[in-house]
């Protein structure tokens, strides 16, 4: 509930608060989060980590997440979609169901050891509904373990040694189930009179067995019982329902004479190959699918692609009837050459024959229906310019609807902005106040009226966008400090309690303790000053789940050099939008009642300002907001709107509490 709240205030705030939308949106594009689920549990009990992906404002596509975790605080065991790659490494790959904007998975472990662990995100890929990549918040799952029963805990074996090609593994049965190849269940291999977990093919008998090399990193390889012996394996995943598992042929493929055998190195792993002839860069390769079908592929060694063939027949037992058939056609061919070349040229003649028939017929056809159109005096040329003409509203009207859509989708965010966030502080003690008078009525020259031009800087105004980014000072953009920010240049800072968040203002997913070193970063204030000198940023934002506060810098010349700010009272006279303006917009679908607005003078950090003031319902949930409006003394070209939006009034109302005058 915390989180929808909060993107649904950053998507009001970004419509209309910010004068110049464009590059509002700019200032507050959020896209989407990773998060997992935090959990206490005991020595020896198994448990659950739900891990859940959002994309903000949209349906979400495709994620692959990859999760890392310490195996020697808890054991996977199987999870939704989950692989182990490694021990202690796991990979999530999912995707929606094509209407909802998330995508939740499960990962089951066993607690082994007291203490606090954390499996935390690693690399992930998101996107939308259309295949966008999706920038997500980085997440992560605190485990705490207590004191249990260690006996609960699965007794895994330790496995024996195993040697090959003069390395060292060990037998092992510790993987999980998911970690098996496709195709293949979890079963009992026995090896030297022992038994142990391992994997068989139901339909063929395959094993594999589960070994572990030297630096502890595992893998499963296909294990022949009748003498003992292990080969690499390697699962190669076609599709999304298909793969195969690649593995020596042993005696169990005799290939024709004209194919080579030889040896191949696939992602680090040597197979048995046989060379294609007459096709450098193929190789026959030998695989069981998750069918349990064996046969031979094709392997193209650039392009990295699999393809099954058939069993090509030994050069040394041909199929004799299908090949005196084939030489008796040839013989034939070469003792009746010249027929064969003359009935192939008279073929050819005729085509052509046909062909210039068809192109006479055709052109006279044209002429005689040219003659009947005149004769009737029918104009082509107006009926084709009457059907363009057609063709032509048809698609205009069509553009018109999709324009009405798109429009109805933007109004929702418009109206909810005009009236909710052109907000901010309200006064010491003096509350919100709501009149419905013809105050709240807008002038015909919008809120940009409320920026004015002055003469005497007509021609030397026209500066380029270094000029402008040099004129805006970092103590006019302020700076964030542990639980709040400063203004110098506006003269206030803010201290929050805890119940806040600070929300970093270059939009980079960072983890909280990395929000006010980042948002203060000689990088984030030239990204700030880039987006002021073309219009508005937001240069401070933190929300506690029910309000939201969020600072915005307005630059008035940015459609003229020459134009400042005019007084406060205009500014906010010109931001008040009308209950029917509210009604309007929302469209027939709206459920506004209880409108009430107004332009008040208000006392904000010892001063008077004036400020725009709006509540309402929708749906029977209640808004409030207020904005103060700040013109900076220094420059008036430059202001500084304070919006607070929230769905308690006592919230709003004592929200200014926070503020206080800066000192040095």
């Amino acid at each position: 509930m915390k989180m929808k709240f909060t993107k649904k205030i950053a998507t009001i705030l970004l419509s209309v608060c910010l004068i110049v939308p464009c590059f509002s949106v700019m200032a507050l594009a959020a896209n989407g989060v990773i998060f997992f689920s935090d959990l206490e549990t005991s020595v020896g009990d198994e448990f659950t980590i739900t891990g859940t992906a959002v994309v903000s404002g949209d349906v979400i596509g495709d994620a692959t997440i990859h999760m890392t975790y310490d195996p020697s605080y808890m054991r996977f065991e199987e999870g939704d979609g989950v692989n182990a790659d490694t021990d202690g490494n796991l990979t999530f790959r999912g995707s929606g169901d094509g209407s909802s904007d998330r995508i939740e998975f499960t990962m089951k472990f066993q607690a082994l050891q007291e203490g606090s662990t954390r499996l935390e995100q690693g690399d992930a890929m998101v996107t939308d509904s259309a295949g966008s990549s999706v920038a997500c918040e980085e997440g992560y799952a605190d485990v705490t373990i207590g004191a249990g029963d260690p006996s609960k805990i699965k007794d895994v074996a330790s496995g024996t040694s195993v040697t090959i090609d003069g390395q060292e593994y060990t037998l092992s049965g510790d993987f999980s189930d998911s970690m098996i190849p496709a195709g293949f269940t979890a079963g009992e291999i026995t090896y030297n009179d022992s038994t142990y977990k391992g994997a068989v093919q139901e339909k063929t008998g395959l094993q594999m067995a589960y070994l572990v090399d030297g630096d502890g990193k595992g893998d499963f390889w296909m294990y022949d019982s009748s003498d003992s012996s292990f080969s690499p394996a390697e699962q190669v995943v076609i599709s999304d329902t298909y793969s195969i598992v690649i593995f020596d042929a042993g005696s169990k493929v005799s290939m024709p004479s004209k194919y080579s055998k030889g040896n191949l190195e696939i992602n680090g792993k040597t197979f048995e190959i046989w060379d294609e002839p007459d096709r450098d860069g193929f190789y026959v390769l030998y695989a069981v699918n998750n069918d349990g079908e064996e046969s031979l592929y094709l392997y193209d060694s650039v392009e990295h692609t699999y393809q099954r063939m058939e069993t090509p027949k030994s050069a040394t037992t041909p199929d004799k009837k299908s090949a005196s058939k084939f030489d008796a056609i040839l013989e034939k061919i070469s003792d009746h050459l010249i027929w064969f070349v003359a009935a192939a040229a008279v073929i050819v003649i005729l085509l052509v024959i046909f062909l210039l028939v068809s192109v006479v017929k055709l052109h006279n056809r044209n002429r005689e229906l040219d003659d009947l159109y005149d004769e009737y005096g029918i104009d082509l040329d107006e009926e084709e310019e009457a059907l363009k003409a057609k063709k032509k509203e048809e698609k205009q009207e069509k553009k018109g609807r999709e324009s009405m859509r798109n429009r109805k989708v933007k109004i929702f965010a418009l109206v909810m902005a005009g009236c909710l966030c052109l907000s901010g502080l309200t006064g010491c003690g003096g509350g919100i106040k709501m009149t419905t008078d013809d105050t709240s009525s807008k002038s015909d020259s919008g809120l940009m009226g409320s920026a004015k031009k002055e003469a005497e800087k007509s021609d030397e105004s026209e500066a380029d966008s270094a000029d402008e980014e040099d004129k805006i000072s970092d103590d006019m953009i302020g700076r964030y400090v542990s639980q709040g920010y400063e203004n110098p240049s506006f003269g206030f800072a803010i201290n929050l309690p805890d119940t806040y968040t600070l929300e970093n203002r270059n939009n980079v997913a960072l983890n909280d303790a990395d929000i006010v070193e980042s948002s203060n970063s000689e990088g984030t204030y030239d990204y700030l000053k880039s987006l002021i000198s073309l219009g508005s940023a937001v240069v401070f934002s933190a929300e506690d789940g029910n309000t939201y506060i969020e600072l915005n810098i307005q630059n008035a010349a940015v459609l003229d050099k020459t134009a400042t700010w005019d007084e406060e009272k205009n500014i906010a006279e010109n931001s008040v939008m009308t209950e029917e303006d509210a009604k309007k917009l929302m469209g027939e679908d709206a459920q506004v009642t209880e409108f009430q607005n107004n332009v008040e003078e208000i006392t904000f950090l010892g001063e008077k300002h004036y400020a725009a003031q709006y509540t309402f319902k929708n749906y029977d949930v209640s808004y409030y907001g207020v904005t103060v409006f700040l013109v900076n003394e220094q420059d008036s070209q430059y202001m500084l709107a304070v919006n607070i939006i929230g769905v308690d009034l006592n919230v709003v109302d004592q929200a200014d509490q926070f503020f206080s005058v800066y000192t040095e």
